[in-house]
């Protein structure tokens, strides 16, 4: 159960940083667009960008060490 919290954790984290990259991303290319066609092309684009940095993501080292060292607990105990 520690195991798959740890490795949620991780995901979760991946995932809270890329949605709090996207406002700086969008307000920075917005400002000069014109039309709200343009507006929502680059949105969904940089949108499907974060998903697909999520779906190939792996964690940081130190969610890597945390998430092995719970999995060799879990070795010694069974």
């Amino acid at each position: 159960m520690e195991l798959a919290i740890a490795t949620w954790q991780g995901h979760i984290a991946n995932a809270r940083a890329k949605l709090l990259a996207l406002p700086p991303k969008v307000a920075g290319q917005v400002i000069a667009m014109d039309s709200y066609r343009e507006i929502e092309q680059l949105v969904t684009s940089l949108i499907h960008e974060a998903l697909d940095e999520l779906e190939s993501d792996e964690f940081s080292e130190e969610q890597k060490s945390h998430i092995a060292s719970l999995a060799k607990e879990l070795e010694e105990v069974y």
